[in-house]
This record gives structure tokens, C-alpha cells and sequence, in this order.
């Protein structure tokens, strides 16, 4: 099977229940996760059947685990009290960045040194060079659609940090010469499932702009006239609100 996930998490017990960092740590690494694991992926990497996922789990001991049931092989890290200590006090996001891609060298290290599991830590290294190269950034542009009717190019980007994902637009003259405005459509906490399913495709349907769902529902919906006249407009029909605010700054230090 080749490698297709990368994954990063911390061993139950590791932090006590009430420590923030129990709650915050796999918010903040997981974009990194995702940026990885969509690189891996174009690379091929065949594994020992049946595994498709590399876990790095923090511990309080080192070992390497293989569960074929869930087609993971996972290096455990033993993680010092002094490490988490001095990660607890970093400023700088940087630092907190290259301390976690270290951790995951560690870990792909233990797993390629210490079975036949087929992982090429040169290759993951390279990926790391390449995240660290791009600025440290996880950002895609989900759509560009031109839209004639009103002279518009509108781009969505997703921007996936440590402390959030945000889908945006940005609309411009047919032309691309020009920003008449940009808006925030959706604004979650920093994990794939909360928001994956919301955006999977954009219909143009009369005077609207319209982002469908993984059921094909109609999630969001821009008015384009009142765009082409710079004003961001959103209705949001997913039936929920989007105020992620209080959960947001649990995660940000």
C-alpha cells in the first residue's frame, strides 16, 4: 500500500486531562499533518502491506507500534518534561514550527531504523524542506471563476494555520486589475473535519454564486450584483452558526 497519511498526536495520558495543551496540541500541528500528507501522497511511497498511515505519538517512552487493524505504523516518542517545558515558553511561531517538524523527523527516524516498514526518511525530510521553503504555509486556491455577466474573477483561497482555517474571496475586474472586495466565507477551527464537507464544487446559477456540499446542497450563496458593486454579501444555509470564536482562543498562544 503507499503512504498516504501523515498524522501527529499525543499518547492519552501524556498531558493531564485539564492541561491546555491536551486540548490545543493537535489543533495547532494539524495543518502541518495535511500539508504533508498531500505531498506524500504524490510521491508513491510504497510500505509493507497493510499500512498507509505514519503516526508520530508523543510518550513517555520510545517505541515503535504497527497495528494492521488500522493500517498504521506509529513511533512513539519519549518527550522530556524539560522539551514541553521550553516549547510551553516559545513566542515564536517559527520555533514552534521547527519543534514539531523535529518531532516528526524523530519519529520518521525510529521508524525507518527500527523495522522493515519501507520509510524513506530522506524523501519525508525532503517534504519538510519544501513546507519550510514555502514560508511554513498550508494554502491552496479552491476555485477561480470568471464570470462575463459582470465582468468579475473570483478567486477562493484556504488559508490552514496553526490557529484556523478560512475559506475567502477575492473579486476582481474581468481583467485582474482591480480588487473591488474581499470577505471571509468560512472561518473553523484548524481540522479537516470541520470543515471538509462544506465546500466541494461552485455553480454560477442566475445572478448567484453558489458553494455545494459533499451532499450537493447549497452552502453558500453570494449575490454577484452586489459584488460587482463591492460589497461582500454571504448567506450561509448550512443551519448553524459560524461563531467559532470561543473555541478559536482556546487554541491561540
Amino acid at each position: 500500500m503507499y503512504l498516504y497519511y501523515i498524522a501527529f498526536r499525543i499518547e492519552p495520558g501524556y498531558f493531564s486531562h485539564d492541561d491546555p495543551l491536551a486540548y490545543s496540541f493537535l489543533f495547532n500541528t494539524r495543518f502541518i499533518c495535511n500539508y504533508l500528507s498531500k505531498k506524500v501522497r504524490k510521491h508513491k511511497i510504497q510500505l509493507q502491506n497493510p499500512f498507509s498511515k505514519l503516526c508520530v505519538s508523543l510518550d513517555n517512552r520510545e517505541y515503535l507500534k504497527e497495528s494492521q487493524t488500522f493500517h498504521v505504523i506509529d513511533s512513539h516518542l519519549e518527550v522530556q518534561c524539560e522539551e514541553i517545558t521550553k516549547y510551553r515558553g516559545m513566542t515564536s511561531l517559527i520555533d514552534r514550527y521547527e519543534w514539531y517538524l523535529s518531532l516528526l523527523e524523530r519519529g520518521y527516524r525510529l521508524a525507518a531504523d527500527t523495522a522493515d516498514t519501507g520509510i524513506p526518511f530522506d524523501t519525508l525530510k525532503g517534504i519538510h524542506d519544501s513546507f519550510r521553503n514555502e514560508g511554513y504555509k498550508n494554502e491552496w486556491l479552491f476555485k477561480k471563476i470568471i464570470v462575463k455577466e459582470y465582468g468579475l474573477t473570483i478567486y477562493l483561497k484556504c488559508y490552514f494555520t496553526t490557529f484556523d482555517f478560512r475559506l475567502t474571496l477575492e473579486a476582481y475586474n474581468i481583467n485582474q486589475t482591480i480588487l473591488i472586495t474581499t470577505g471571509v466565507i468560512l472561518r473553523t477551527l484548524p481540522d479537516e473535519v470541520c470543515f471538509d464537507k462544506d465546500f466541494r464544487k461552485v455553480e454560477v446559477r442566475n445572478n448567484l454564486l453558489i458553494i455545494k456540499d459533499f451532499l450537493d446542497l447549497d452552502t453558500f450563496v453570494i449575490r454577484l450584483d452586489l459584488l460587482a458593486d463591492g460589497i461582500f454579501n454571504l448567506n450561509d444555509n448550512r443551519g448553524y452558526g459560524n461563531d467559532v470564536d470561543y473555541y478559536l482562543n482556546k487554541i491561540i498562544w
